[in-house]
């Protein structure tokens, strides 16, 4: 496969910058967790040794550990575990504070914050740190490529009296009682420090807590108890929109008589929240999984789009609130109806949701072959949108060489596959007849009929009858070639007229395309021609192998469609293939080589073999794979996911078991957050990894362990459905009983003559 996920520069950059409807399904419990078949050689590991109640709690929510650092990169260092920006807070911007990471050899860190009021003579004078409590404050967009402005997000914000937001918690809702923060006065003087906490609306509460010259202490800040807090201004905190903390150091107030010393050093160990309950390791495996399960569609209540233009499309990852995901959209879908049938949100509320959606990809004036201001063309959606609903649109930073607005984003085969799957799930689980649902039905079969599946089709030799990967309108652009010229001179398709850049070999995502186009009524194509243009070569295992070999490659299409009972005829001097089976075979296959750990890598264990794709800890974008589940040579640095561990829990009892005993293993390592659950990816020693600063982003430590708190969407959203496909197979019998489906697959079945 040619294709790998784009990533946006500017994305990057701008971190710098600134109960009725479970029942009603006979859902009571979790225990619904089915045992699956079995068909592969792994052995199942033994779970027969239940835990013991409360083997591991969690009762904190760490806001960011210095101590455990997860930070590796100048970006990492503006993004705390709540997906929220930070950064110095500064009067008038002059330079009197500033941070920095500093780490013992034993990789022990902490955030040192030094400042000097000597710069000036304001006695006034502040300075400090602050974090955004839930994801951006804001960061610089463009929406015609050329004027560039800020974009804020008050829509996001913490329910301090309901962490959970709207997600309905079976025990009620959860609240922060406490604010706990460990730091060491580095300096020879006592200091007075103002924590604050501020909402989206102006207000506030502040408390100075004093910490003595050269020495350690932890703060607790009872910020509810009125003995303890003092307004900001006149205007109380609203707990329900709180979005600022902030550490300041005063030069002097003089009205409360403070006077802090010219110059200090305080070093921050760790900040986190006090729930009003722990979390408590479930003894039950179901329980457990219903738990992550709940986590997981937690990702498409917290990160989707708040603004008008884009409402319910979800952001690419919790930390880019401007980075809107086509792709993304196909698991969002399924979120909503997932959470409604669990009776984690209403129905009406996952009717509005998949409606705002829909009504946004319908929108046939939206659709074009202009560069700007549309979100597609014939039918395909591009790769990634703005908050503005349309094409993203990325300005040129001026602190690098390159030129950041001409790295353009495509329009998206694969990205419209996954949207389609999410589409047409909506269209089966919505079939009241009140109006809003008849609506959903018919805006789904509208968006699927507009798809023009040939204009995306290459007709000539070589890779005749695959897809392109993308295409683009004219314009200037930098990056991977985009050279073919289309038919009507509008645009180019991806690669160049030797080597054109299609969905070549076998992998999950080419599945969809090609499912989704045999089942067009209005624009559909050879889909037997185009199903055996794949290369599909069996190995000597009789594995049939993606070009990357990551695990989601394989696990895509089984997030939507159970293929068990599927096997599709044979294309010529091949044998028939049922693509269930070589699912599971690749995870094997995966976990096998892990096992046998030839690079000897740290990480690598029998918790530890989800390889697939992730930002690795360089923030670089690499498909991580197994050599012997890949066409080619994948890269590997000890790098593990935990969404491909947890994704293939719906492949059988023994890989079953594995991702339990995998993600029991996640809580004793202490990597499960009681609000955000499990990290993206992790790394036990990142200095076997071979990292190098990248352009505009040093590196800021190249040893010690390292995990990526930042959430995808295209990575929480498998991991739900499978989850729940294991539990209930709802994704899966919606989809089977989807008339489009249903239409594409007995084409794919029908023998050629």
């Amino acid at each position: 496969m040619k294709r790998t996920r784009l990533l946006l520069f500017s994305a990057l950059l701008m971190l710098f910058s600134a109960a009725s409807a479970w029942a009603e399904a006979g859902h009571s419990d979790p225990s619904d967790y089915q045992a699956g078949e079995e068909s592969v050689t792994t052995a199942p590991l033994d779970l027969s040794a239940a835990p013991a109640a409360g083997q591991s709690v969690v009762s904190q929510a760490v806001l960011i550990d210095f101590s455990k650092t997860n930070i590796v990169t100048k970006a990492d260092s503006g993004i705390n575990d709540f997906s929220g920006n930070m950064g110095a807070l500064n009067k008038n911007g002059l330079s009197y504070g500033s941070s920095r990471l500093v780490c013992s050899k034993g990789n022990s860190c902490a955030q040192q914050f030094k400042w000097d009021f000597t710069i000036d003579s304001d006695r006034e004078a502040y300075t400090g740190i602050f974090h955004s409590l839930f994801g951006l404050t804001d960061t610089l967009t463009t929406f015609d490529g050329t004027t560039v402005g800020t974009t804020s997000f008050p829509e996001h914000s913490l329910d301090l009296d309901r962490i959970d937001g709207p997600l309905i918690e079976p025990d009620g809702p959860r609240k922060f009682k406490t604010l706990r923060i460990e730091l060491t006065n580095q300096g020879t003087a006592a200091v007075m420090l103002r924590v604050e906490l501020k909402d989206t609306t102006g207000g506030g509460r502040y408390f100075r807590f004093k910490i003595s010259a050269a020495t350690a202490k932890t703060i607790i800040w009872k910020f509810r108890d009125a003995s303890q807090y003092k307004t900001v201004g006149e205007k109380d905190l609203n707990l329900q929109k709180a979005k600022i903390l902030s550490f300041v150091i005063e030069r002097e107030n003089i009205g409360d008589r403070i006077k802090n010393p010219l110059k200090g050093k305080l070093a921050f160990q760790k900040i986190s929240f006090v729930p009003d309950r722990t979390e408590t390791e479930p003894v039950s495996n179901a329980k457990l999984l219903d738990l992550l399960e709940r986590r997981a569609a937690q990702y498409f209540i917290d990160w989707t789009s708040r603004k008008t233009d884009s409402l319910g499309i979800p952001q690419d990852r919790s930390t880019s609130g401007d980075l809107l995901t086509v792709g993304g959209i196909g698991f969002a879908l399924p979120a909503y109806i997932i959470s409604a049938e669990r009776g984690w949100i209403s129905r009406s509320a996952a009717i509005s949701k998949t409606l705002s959606v829909l009504r946004k990809l319908d929108e046939a004036s939206s659709f074009g072959a202009n560069r700007i201001g549309r979100i597609g063309y014939r039918g395909f959606f591009y790769h990634f949108l703005g908050v503005d609903g349309k094409r993203k649109l990325n300005y040129d930073y001026p602190a690098t060489p390159r030129r950041e607005d001409l790295n353009t984003v495509e329009l998206s085969t694969i990205d419209t596959g996954l949207a389609l799957m999410g589409v047409l799930a909506a269209q089966s689980y919505f079939n009241g007849t009140a109006a809003k649902e008849a609506e959903i039905r018919s805006l789904a079969q509208s968006i699927y009929n507009r798809v023009q599946w040939d204009f995306m089709l290459r007709t000539k030799a070589p890779d005749q009858n695959q897809f392109y990967l993308g295409w683009k309108p004219n314009e200037e652009r930098q990056g991977d070639p985009y050279e073919i010229q289309d038919a009507k001179g509008k645009g180019q398709y991806s690669g160049t007229y030797a080597n054109p850049a299609t969905l070549d070999y076998y992998t999950d995502e080419a599945l969809i395309d090609i499912l989704l186009a045999a089942g067009s009524t209005t624009h559909p194509i050879d889909a037997r021609a185009a199903y055996c243009a794949l290369v599909k070569t069996p190995d000597e295992s009789k594995l049939i192998r993606t070009g990357p070999g990551a695990l989601f490659t394989y696990q895509f299409l089984r997030a939507f469609i159970n293929l068990q009972d599927i096997t599709l005829p044979a294309c010529p001097n091949e044998e028939p293939i049922n693509w269930h089976a070589n699912s599971q075979k690749a995870i094997h296959t995966t976990i096998q080589y892990i096992e046998s750990n030839p690079p000897g890598f740290s990480t690598y264990g029998p918790n530890a073999w989800g390889l697939s794709a992730a930002e690795g800890p360089d923030d670089q974008y690499r498909a991580y794979g197994a050599p012997t589940a890949a066409i080619g040579v994948p890269p590997q640095d000890g790098t593990v996911t935990y969404y491909g561990m947890m994704s293939s829990v719906s492949s059988g009892t023994s890989l079953r078991s594995r991702t339990i005993q995998a993600l029991r293993n996640a809580w004793k390592r202490k990597d499960w957050h009681c609000r955000f659950a499990l990290p993206d990816a992790f790394n036990d020693d990142i200095s076997r990894a071979g990292l190098a600063s990248a352009e505009g982003n040093p590196l800021l430590r190249k040893s010690g362990p390292w995990m990526n708190r930042q959430l995808f969407a295209i990575d929480q959203g498998p991991m739900l459905l499978h989850l729940e496909n294991a539990r209930s197979g709802l994704i899966w019998n919606l989809m089977a009983k989807n008339k489009n489906i249903k239409m594409g697959l007995d084409r794919l079945r029908t023998p050629p003559e």
